[in-house]
């Protein structure tokens, strides 16, 4: 517990500094319609407990954020990871509403993965005006019983649907993967067959964290210094 609450201190340092530039990114700019709820890595090499290692990262040392952007890269919300607490559904549920604050009933569509996908979170941001199009997984509460014993060929689609809320499977090659959308129909006047539109819609999307992670990687100015023991 002491530990716990001395790292909390440790952002408490800078607390203030981060509350200034979370509230200037909102401040000054509108996202446009298509935004993404995703991680992203700050390069880091201090001294805190939520500190990660990744071998794979050119940084290999950085602070994980919960990053909101839209599809342009830009970063309009971001809060520090804590650890694993975090991953529970329910956080990531409440988590979410609180990024979306202030977008409520503009039209937007948010692009998530499935560590914060539900069926519970799609009826919550209908309610807020906010389309979902997110990869779900299969193990989530309230997705159709009989997805368990589905069995698809390569290609192949299989839809449910709750009013305008869709419940997507679809194997593409070898992996089977389950879609959340209430924005985009699974096939429209131009295709009826292949890949999904709402499937082809979300690989477009995305990956818009990573833009705002390489613009950003651009602007770092390199430091070397030495640790004060």
């Amino acid at each position: 517990m002491a530990d716990n609450t001395k790292q909390e201190k440790v952002i408490d340092k800078v607390k203030n500094f981060i509350t200034l530039i979370d509230s200037n990114w909102r401040k000054y700019y509108l996202p446009n319609q298509h935004i993404v709820l995703d991680e992203g890595i700050v390069a880091f090499q201090g001294r805190c407990k939520y500190k990660l290692y990744n071998a794979m990262k050119p940084e290999k040392w950085g602070l994980r954020l919960y990053l909101l952007c839209d599809s342009s890269g830009y970063v309009w919300r971001a809060k520090v990871y804590k650890g694993k607490e975090d991953s529970q559904e329910n956080y990531t549920t409440l988590l979410t509403l609180s990024f979306i604050e202030g977008l409520e009933n503009r039209g937007h569509k948010l692009f998530i993965d499935d560590f914060y996908t539900s069926p519970t979170l799609l009826f919550e941001l209908e309610k807020k005006g906010i389309a979902l199009i997110g990869i779900v997984k299969p193990n989530r509460k309230s997705l159709p019983t009989t997805h368990k014993s589905l069995k698809l060929e390569p290609n192949q689609t299989k839809v449910y649907a709750k009013s305008h809320n869709l419940c997507i499977y679809f194997k593409d090659k070898e992996k089977p993967l389950i879609l959340l959308s209430n924005a985009y129909p699974a096939f429209d006047s131009t295709r009826a067959e292949g890949k999904p539109l709402a499937i082809e819609k979300y690989n477009q999307y995305v990956h818009a964290i990573d833009q705002a992670n390489q613009e950003r990687e651009k602007s770092y100015y390199k430091y070397i210094h030495e640790e004060l023991k």
